[in-house]
């Protein structure tokens, strides 16, 4: 009976075990939004596996993959998590806006701003989010997030492609990651090319692209640090270099409370061979970046300072210095040993105290060294401490260093940069770099003087300037201090240079330590931007024409020329410019803007393409290209006994009363013997979809419907009534009123 109690027992213990370590398998860490971006080739068919890929696989190996899940951005998801129980949330968002909201009324913006109030991190990845939150679909919230938590100052498209006879050619470019970026690790990315690498037989990106998304870095803030930009576009002319404050394609940031990556391109634009695992490597190494500071999933080991620096010694005198040993990870450290490895100059260092104890999450312990110099000259050796940090045994060494010796080297010693360089900064904007004075030294540096000898002047004005300056303070050895040094430039191209002085009582003759300053003002440069290079037409009817304005505005600091606005392409002439909107030569001022609108007048029932090329002075872009498409469509109205309808042989419909206040009874007939799927919605004079009224299969009948449209936000005018029956449209103009 006692052995059957036994087996009952330990096969209890071991299933509490199992269903422990189950339990544990199942705490995630990381989150994937996998229902965010449907990726597609250049056929616009959707690549099945692609999402994995990209993004899933990249992350998913050591030391994140088992912590990582993926799961759809839904109502149902939050319903069962809570999004700031992750330590990391990847938002690839494709082509959907930032502003997405669940139907449940749970958005991706607000979302990504309680990762960022609650410490948490974020990576976002998109293809049209800057497009779409400051020309297609203009959002204020969006705009002031990506300002203010991603620093994007200036969005923009950059052009991929040109027109040959009737169809785009794309143009090959390449992505070019900060060199000596621990994110990005100087990286080069291709796409628009047929490329092989490393003996890889050549082949071709998943998708071929016209445009790209860039944007400029605000310059008056050092949290926000460019990782990827656009650098060449190769044409058959010429290669076309861009510099990287111009073209910004990825930038990781430091926000109030957290930390962000963020890349505006599609990875699936890259050429499938080389480039893509390069961007995947990227993805690995953000997560690296983001982790950084975060606490270890385990228990994890940190000691500080490392090496351990004890600096000058009388020999046969003896000091101690105090090692912080910090379980920096969320369980239990066990520290089994700390030991000295006694490889170099055994007996000159020795631990005072314990060297076997347990530490918890984020706590700390202390431990002091002894170094006693018997003979002059330098002394070094290994500290090692065996532990389980990482959640496995495993050994950490740091160095200890010290130098003895009758006149030892003791005292302040000053460790700080001897120049700084703002680069370029625009007119009107600030650059900020902070400077770190540390003390290298045994004793306390003191700082009994921090000013200028010279701030940059220019007109009467200090183009550098501190934001915190002091002096008088006192930093003790192995401490830093840290100050901002602004720098705001008055004229364009013109170089500043200022110098600051540092009075200390640095060991040594010379007391005075300085720091030289450099920067310019950028130059005055005229940039174009459009608020649409896509435009779609949508079915226009023959006989009738529909008009597009674009605004074209001057963002840059300088005279926009624009020399020549052209159809490159345009089939059967079926687009033309509204007389006077495409007159040149014409200059716009910086901030100003000009209408150019395009007619659409189609003759026949067929698709149609076109292309208007802008020449102009712009830093970017010079020849901006616009593309345009549209349907012609034989009219369906009629006019019987005085009321409009719309008829074809599978479908009629009419509306009273036409003209009408919004409100009107829409009488349909669906034709011949069998079922068909009936749509019917109104449309504005663009295309945009106001209201759907019916989506659904119906039988052959007399049917009815109340149109009952809101007119607050509608303007007074011509809106229609479609209706897609089976492979076939019915147009019905109506008008109404407010």
């Amino acid at each position: 009976m006692k052995k059957l109690f036994f087996y009952f027992l330990l096969s209890f213990v071991l299933l509490f075990v199992s269903t422990e370590k189950s339990s544990a398998a199942q705490q995630y860490y990381y989150v994937l939004f996998d229902n965010l971006d449907v990726i597609t080739n250049t056929d616009e068919v959707v690549i099945s596996n692609a999402f994995d890929q990209l993004y899933y696989d990249p992350i998913h190996k050591y030391p994140y993959g088992d912590l990582l899940v993926k799961l759809p951005f839904s109502d149902a998801t939050f319903s069962n998590y809570n999004i700031t129980s992750f330590d990391v949330a990847v938002f690839p968002m494709g082509d959907t806006p930032l502003n997405f909201t669940t139907p449940g009324g749970i958005s991706v913006l607000n979302k990504i701003k309680e990762m960022e109030a609650a410490g948490k991190r974020v990576i976002i990845i998109g293809r049209s989010l800057l497009w779409k939150a400051f020309q297609s679909q203009p959002n204020q919230a969006v705009q002031q997030f990506f300002y203010d938590y991603l620093g994007v100052d200036e969005p923009f498209k950059v052009t991929t492609s040109h027109i040959q006879g009737n169809s785009w050619i794309p143009d090959g470019y390449t992505i070019n990651g900060v060199t000596d970026d621990s994110l990005a690790n100087g990286t080069r990315k291709w796409g628009n090319l047929i490329r092989g690498e490393n003996g890889i037989e050549p082949a071709p990106p998943w998708r071929f692209v016209r445009e790209l998304e860039a944007f400029r870095v605000r310059p008056d803030d050092w949290r926000f640090t460019p990782i990827d930009w656009f650098s060449k576009i190769y044409d058959d002319i010429k290669i076309i270099n861009t510099p990287m404050t111009d073209t910004i394609m990825g930038v990781r940031t430091h926000t109030p409370h957290s930390k962000m990556v963020f890349w505006c391109y599609g990875t699936e634009y890259l050429c499938s061979v080389g480039s893509i695992p390069r961007h995947a490597t990227e993805l690995w190494y953000a997560f690296n970046w983001l982790l950084f500071d975060v606490p270890k999933i385990g228990p994890f080991l940190q000691v500080l300072p490392d090496p351990l620096q004890f600096g000058g010694r009388q020999i046969n005198t003896d000091t101690s210095r105090k090692l912080v040993i910090t379980n920096y990870g969320r369980q239990e450290l066990k520290i089994e040993d700390i030991y000295i490895d006694e490889t170099y100059d055994p007996g000159t260092f020795e631990i005072l105290g314990p060297t076997n104890f347990n530490i918890q999450p984020l706590d700390t312990h202390s431990i002091f060294i002894k170094f006693a110099p018997t003979v002059e000259g330098s002394y070094l050796e290994i500290l090692s401490f065996e532990s389980n940090s990482g959640g496995h045994p495993s050994t950490f060494m740091m160095e200890l260093k010290g130098t003895g010796g009758k006149d030892a080297d003791q005292g302040p010693i000053i460790d700080v940069v001897t120049s700084v360089d703002f680069g370029e900064v625009k007119i009107g904007k600030i650059g900020v770099i902070p400077i770190v004075i540390k003390n290298i030294g045994t004793a306390p540096l003191i700082i009994n003087y921090n000013n200028f000898t010279h701030d940059g002047d220019s007109n009467g004005l200090g183009s550098f300037t501190y934001e915190n300056r002091e002096s008088g303070f006192m930093v003790k050895p192995d401490s830093s201090y840290t100050f901002q040094i602004r720098f705001v430039p008055q004229e364009p191209g013109k170089s500043y240079t200022g110098e600051i002085k540092l009075l200390t009582n640095q060991k040594g003759d010379n007391a005075f330590t300085y720091i030289k300053l450099y920067g310019k003002g950028a130059e005055a440069k005229p940039k174009i931007l459009l608020s649409s290079s896509l435009v779609n037409f949508d079915t226009v009817l023959i006989g009738y024409d529909n008009v597009f304005p674009i605004t074209l505005k001057n963002v840059g600091t300088a005279d926009l020329v624009i020399d020549s606005i052209n159809f490159i392409q345009n089939d059967s002439s079926a687009f033309s410019f509204i007389e006077g909107s495409a007159d040149v030569p014409r200059t716009l001022a910086p901030n100003d803007e000009h209408l150019l609108e395009v007619r659409f007048t189609p003759g026949n029932e067929t698709s149609y393409q076109a292309a208007v090329q802008i020449k102009s002075n712009s830093s970017i872009d010079s020849n901006y290209k616009i593309y345009f498409s549209g349907v012609g469509r034989e009219d369906t109205v009629g006019v019987n006994d005085g009321t409009i309808y719309a008829i074809n042989e599978l479908f009629s419909m009419k509306a009273m009363p036409n003209p009408n206040y919004g409100k009107a009874a829409v009488n349909y007939e669906l034709k011949g013997e069998a079922q068909n799927n009936v749509e019917i919605f109104l449309v504005d004079l663009l295309g945009n979809r106001i209201s759907t009224f019916i989506n659904s299969t119906l039988s052959p009948g007399d049917y009815r419907l109340e149109m009952d449209v809101p007119t607050a936000k509608l303007a007074s005018g011509n809106y229609y009534i479609i209706a897609n029956v089976g492979d076939t449209q019915v147009r019905l103009p109506i008008v109404i009123l407010k």
